[in-house]
């Protein structure tokens, strides 16, 4: 009563003063609103046991809303900081896209390959698998087109398996399960593949995010088969040789620019590239328990496509309306990155990206070493960080709130609980499709 009884009185006042006097006293709604504010501090003054109690439960019912869409809000004080952000660090994997994999367009052995009614080019000469037909169309052999789906089985332990009527996949990560439907959509059982190797001739090395790549040692005939597969141009780093069409050969300065174009031309079309390769070398005895390197034969790289979200360009569209800016952090390849930014709306499609808009980690680590002025000066127009580390998403963030934003970090996985834990708001999710 005294809160509202005061307000009244210096809007009286207020209007009094104006009308006697318009030039000293000019009518303004900043006054009025200032006489209001005045107002629920005396409310808060008075009664000062009151405003916890209201906020935490405009808070919770916040909480209740959120949950609606599969947001479970652990701290209550984030909901308010929530509505003050005004950048988001997303991945784009699983956040972005469906996480739906789906191998689309490849080279194996010298030859190409691609799978209609996606709409992606595979490059002249490339053999073509017409939509609905039941045998992929493949230039290379009988024997190349089997042993790569002897690497792609043995490299990886996920499965299907039926649950309550539905089929689920256990193990792996959605990029395998993308690989694993590729060995099936070619008419292989990948199952039947493995049988031969118990747990004693077959060892996997989980996936290296410092690396990125995925390797698997197999006891074969005597020898060890060291089965790898990761970011395409990772892996073609670590090779010396190529799988030709006759066989391994030396790939000379030629032949890996050629991989390279490649490798980018799959890019541009906004598909993941996995690169596959292989070494043989003796049998060792026991496998090592960490990751042995060696030089490697590049056997094959496969193109898959993640498609994107249909909600996503508007929901990007709304943030950059709102004052809100949206910033891309994945672990691809810098083509498919901007290729999947344009098509979000991240980056724009007309408009030629401009220094700083699209980075990469190797040269956003170097810069945050060498010249962190620098790189403080681009961070307010990065939109893209391709090929990234759990440590460099920190370094953003870091960054980023540095300059004094208000920062939401997604992530999906253990090596991002830094990132989350250092951002104003952090959604933690299993993966991003959850």
């Amino acid at each position: 009563t005294a809160a509202l009884l005061l307000f009244v009185v210096l809007t009286i006042k207020s209007i009094v003063l104006s009308a006697t006097d318009p030039e000293q006293y000019p009518w303004s709604a900043v006054e009025y609103l200032r006489y209001f504010v005045v107002a629920v501090t005396l409310v808060v003054v008075a009664i000062p046991e009151g405003l916890p109690l209201a906020v935490t439960i405009a808070l919770a019912y916040s909480m209740r809303e959120m949950m609606k869409d599969n947001c479970l809000v652990r701290v209550l004080a984030s909901c308010e900081t929530m509505g003050g952000t005004n950048t988001i660090c997303s991945d784009k994997t699983g956040t972005l896209t469906t996480n739906s994999m789906t191998v689309v367009q490849g080279w194996l052995a010298e030859d190409h390959f691609v799978f209609d009614g996606y709409g992606v080019n595979g490059g002249a000469g490339a053999a073509v698998t017409r939509s609905g037909a039941r045998d992929p169309e493949f230039h290379s052999k009988r024997e190349d087109v089997d042993f790569l789906c002897e690497v792609l089985a043995l490299g990886s332990t996920c499965e299907e398996l039926e649950a309550d009527g539905e089929t689920v996949w256990v193990g792996g990560n959605k990029t395998e399960h993308g690989l694993i439907n590729f060995v099936k959509r070619i008419g292989r059982d990948y199952q039947a593949i493995r049988e031969p190797y118990d747990s004693s001739a077959r060892r996997i090395y989980p996936f290296s995010s410092v690396k990125k790549r995925m390797t698997a040692i197999v006891r074969k005939d005597g020898k060890w088969l060291m089965l790898v597969k990761g970011a395409s141009e990772m892996v073609l780093e670590g090779c010396n040789a190529l799988h030709s069409r006759t066989g391994a050969m030396v790939m000379d300065d030629e032949y890996r620019a050629a991989m390279m174009q490649t490798i980018q031309q799959m890019a541009d079309q906004g598909n993941r590239t996995i690169g596959i390769a292989y070494a043989e070398t003796e049998d060792l005895g026991d496998f090592p328990d960490e990751e042995p390197t060696c030089q490697m034969t590049m056997l094959a790289i496969a193109g898959i496509q993640d498609p994107i979200r249909q909600e996503v360009p508007a929901a990007v569209r709304n943030c950059f309306q709102a004052g809100i800016s949206v910033r891309m952090v994945t672990g691809d390849n810098k083509n498919t990155a901007v290729a999947i930014a344009k098509k979000c709306g991240i980056l724009s499609p007309e408009k030629a990206i401009e220094e700083g808009e699209v980075m990469e980690g190797a040269q956003f680590r170097a810069m945050a070493m060498e010249d962190p002025d620098k790189l403080i000066s681009l961070i307010p127009k990065l939109r893209v960080l391709a090929r990234s580390s759990p440590t460099d998403k920190l370094v953003l963030v870091a960054c980023l709130m540095h300059e004094g934003d208000i920062v939401a970090v997604t992530g999906d996985g253990t090596n991002d609980a830094p990132a989350l834990k250092m951002a104003d708001v952090g959604f933690a999710m299993k993966t991003g499709t959850d």
